[in-house]
């Protein structure tokens, strides 16, 4: 299987965890996956399921008829500071290789 990772989008919290908005994802995010993100190695505590599909990951084309960078949003156990949380924005979160 190819290895994980995806640019963040977009970031909120929910209690304990963190929900990750992803685009440009490559390979397939699993639950229990271990990820690097904030320089910490954490774990994938669910996948979200896009409404367009009911996929993890989807890559379909917008409206206009062009395609999209494969998209998706997974949570994790880490939450941070909100200030550690902004500047994650627009990096890569990415598998953990063991």
């Amino acid at each position: 299987m190819a290895s994980f990772s995806g640019t963040i989008q977009d970031i909120f919290v929910v209690q304990r965890h963190v929900v990750l908005f992803l685009n440009n994802v490559e390979g397939l995010p699993q639950v229990g996956m271990s990820v690097l993100l904030g320089g910490h190695t954490h774990e994938i505590t669910e996948l979200c399921k896009n409404s367009t599909d009911g996929l993890s990951v989807s890559s379909r084309s917008c409206l206009t008829g062009q395609p999209v960078a494969p998209y998706g949003a997974l949570v994790t156990t880490w939450t941070g500071t909100v200030d550690e949380r902004r500047a994650l924005v627009g990096t890569r979160i990415q598998e953990v290789q063991n």
